[in-house]
């Protein structure tokens, strides 16, 4: 967790004006009487615009007079016109061409696509008859499908839209999936950018379990994932969604008691570590996209994966080993830290974060061993910095005392709305900073005025000087 240390360091008119300015008021007042005349003229047809709408919906449509061919599918008839149906792309195609069926005066569809449902089917072939859709979350994606098979191009650029905008925690996943299934890359980009940023602070029972292991692992891997506080955090959610999917029966309802369970049901396991069993083989790549060198730092971390059988052994002895020889050559002064490129620091970078719920001045360090550099982070008016800490504030690890230290840094702020879009977003290159002891750095000035809750999402890892 993001551990707190101590802050660092008028006019008299004549007759002939007020005459003339009486006749400038009557020319003005003639004038604004002709823009609101105008103004009723404009308004009219466009009244009588959307009563001829609504009549020719309420009669063609729902009344279905003057039909000349029925569609069905699903069970439902809808008496129709083919001069509407034809802004369909499928049924255009259909019509003017030269199929056995294409004068026919009744067309049965078949629908094989679960998602596509007799509601949905109705909204799409009323939008042939009106131009305003009413969507909502719930029959957004059923409406998409429709409108996917019968090439309604209007109506699926304004599902494309709804969706987009109307990303929250109750429905990203299933949004997600159907951008995935009906090939819609912008929504399928919105949906993991959100979930990049907001998963680990919106996070909640419904959220876990609609997250599918493809989109978990997805993101797992990811370097833009924003985690809060640290690594053994993500190591958490992980679990908590493992137990829900052992278990897709559970009743619990609150993320709490969600971990409360799943802490009490892997530390009761006694069959060796579960990720070598055969029920845990289709989860292994999830765990394995887990940075471990970085939880094993921490000593409260290292107890709960040993109490814990999910982890084996035989992944954590070689971290251990390789930090035990990392330590060494740092405190020994026989290493600098690696050379390291943007790919391979987004692959093995420290991932962590912290949330400021309101303005103030703050100062931080996250838990966990970094090789004798101890950074404390500062927020002040706008401004983050870096520190590197050597004597000025204790530490409860040793402290290099190299004359010149480096880490490499990205950092990301960003603020939120209520329903998780970005409001605010700002983040650094890929940059290195070189510290002397107790050195302090500015990374990041925010513009003002920032609005909080601010998230602060830092990517950092030892470098060669």
């Amino acid at each position: 967790m993001g551990n707190a240390v101590p802050k660092l360091d008028g006019m008299t008119l004549s007759p002939t004006d007020a005459s003339s300015q009486s006749a400038r008021k009557r020319a003005h007042h003639s004038h604004e009487s002709d823009e609101q005349s105008e103004i009723v003229e404009e308004a009219a047809p466009r009244q009588k615009i959307r009563k001829t709408s609504l009549y020719i919906y309420e009669t063609m449509f729902v009344q279905g007079a003057n039909a000349d061919v029925v569609i069905a599918a699903l069970g439902k008839e809808w008496r129709l016109h083919r001069i509407y149906l034809c802004q369909s792309s499928y049924f255009s195609a259909l019509f003017n061409g030269n199929w056995k069926d294409s004068n026919d005066s009744r067309i049965e569809i078949e629908i094989l696509d679960p998602n596509i449902t007799k509601e949905a089917l109705h909204a799409t072939f009323g939008s042939l008859y009106k131009d305003d859709v009413t969507l909502t979350t719930d029959e957004v994606v059923s409406v998409l499908a429709t409108s996917r098979m019968l090439q309604v191009e209007g109506l699926l650029e304004q599902c494309i839209g709804f969706m987009t905008s109307h990303i929250t925690p109750e429905v990203v996943c299933v949004f997600y999936q159907a951008a995935r299934e009906y090939g819609l890359e912008s929504v399928e980009l919105q949906c993991f950018e959100w979930l990049q940023q907001r998963l680990m602070t919106a996070q909640s029972v419904t959220l876990l379990k609609e997250l599918s292991g493809e989109l978990l692992l997805r993101l797992v891997v990811s370097p833009k994932l924003f985690v809060m506080q640290v690594e053994m955090d993500l190591y958490t959610l992980v679990k908590e969604w493992l137990y829900l999917q052992l278990f897709p029966n559970s009743t619990v309802s609150d993320i709490v008691q969600l971990q409360k369970e799943a802490d009490a049901h892997f530390s009761s396991l006694k069959s060796g570590e579960f990720l070598d069993t055969e029920a845990g083989k289709p989860y292994r790549d999830i765990f394995k996209g887990i940075r471990f060198q970085h939880i094993i730092n921490d000593a409260s971390s290292v107890r709960i994966l040993d109490r814990e059988s999910i982890i084996p052994q035989s992944w954590l002895l070689p971290l251990y080993k390789k930090q035990w020889q990392k330590m060494l050559k740092v405190n020994q002064k026989q290493d600098h830290g690696p050379s390291m490129n943007e790919d391979v620091f987004d692959a093995t970078c420290i991932r962590c974060g912290r949330i400021l719920q309101q303005n103030g001045e703050y100062c931080w360090r996250w838990t966990g061993y970094l090789f004798g550099f101890d950074v404390l982070v500062s927020f002040s008016n706008g401004f983050i910095f870096f520190k590197r800490n050597t004597y000025s504030q204790p530490c409860l690890s040793s402290v290099s005392l190299q004359s010149k230290r480096a880490i490499a840094l990205k950092v990301t702020a960003a603020s939120f709305d209520a329903s998780g879009r970005p409001t605010f977003k700002k983040s650094t290159d890929f940059i290195r900073v070189v510290f002397a002891p107790d050195e302090e750095v500015l990374v990041m000035t925010l513009e003002k005025p920032v609005r909080f809750p601010l998230h602060l999402s830092v990517s950092m890892a030892l470098v060669s000087e």
